[in-house]
């Protein structure tokens, strides 16, 4: 029962990960790709949580199984029925061992789940980071080249250049236009991180 329910938890997250893509193409052309990479960390994060939650499910399942095999082997009986029952016991002994060494691989995998998961909530995705300066964007604006920059740091790079940072093709012009929507993404990034 808690493997059906984990496998429907990874069901449903890749059923949340295709609407969330489909939704993503209809969406502004000038957002579409801060949104798909922002989603894209969503469902990282997401099937990270729910392969999670299937080995913690699988680890119960085990230590259920293996309490159940002490208790099972506990029971004395009739000198026939001791032999059986010893036989048995040696049988679930060694389907216990194997069972611990599942569970100490499991275990194995679900630390470095954990630390994938920590490090990818930690690391800011590419697009957060201004291309010219390598830091996070306060104050992102979109070129000409349709990529986006922190403002001094494009303002900069067009007083002494006429082509785009990123591609170094000529910019047809230097207008500047405000990124609102990566803004707030990164703002929203922002107080997850002092949240959790």
């Amino acid at each position: 029962e808690d493997r059906k329910l984990a496998l429907k938890l990874q069901q449903e997250s890749a059923a949340d990960r295709e609407r969330n893509e489909g939704s993503e193409l209809a969406g502004d052309e000038d957002t579409s790709l801060e949104s798909v990479e922002l989603s894209e960390l969503k469902r990282f994060s997401q099937e990270k949580a729910g392969q999670e939650l299937a080995l913690k499910l699988l680890l119960e399942d085990i230590e259920k199984q293996m309490q159940k095999g002490k208790a099972e082997s506990a029971t004395p009986g009739n000198d026939e029925e001791a032999l059986r029952k010893e036989e048995e016991a040696r049988e679930k002994e060694k389907k216990l061992e194997e069972l611990m060494t599942e569970k100490k691989e499991l275990e194995r995998k679900l630390r470095q789940l954990e630390e994938a998961k920590k490090a990818a909530d930690e690391e800011p995705p590419d697009n957060f980071l201004c291309p010219i300066t390598f830091a996070i964007m306060e104050d992102p604006v979109l070129a000409m080249d349709g990529h986006s920059y922190e403002r001094h740091a494009i303002e900069d790079w067009l007083k002494r250049n006429n082509t785009s940072p990123k591609t170094n093709v000529p910019l047809i012009s230097k207008q500047l236009l405000p990124n609102h929507n990566l803004k707030s993404m990164i703002l929203d990034w922002k107080e997850e991180r002092a949240k959790g």
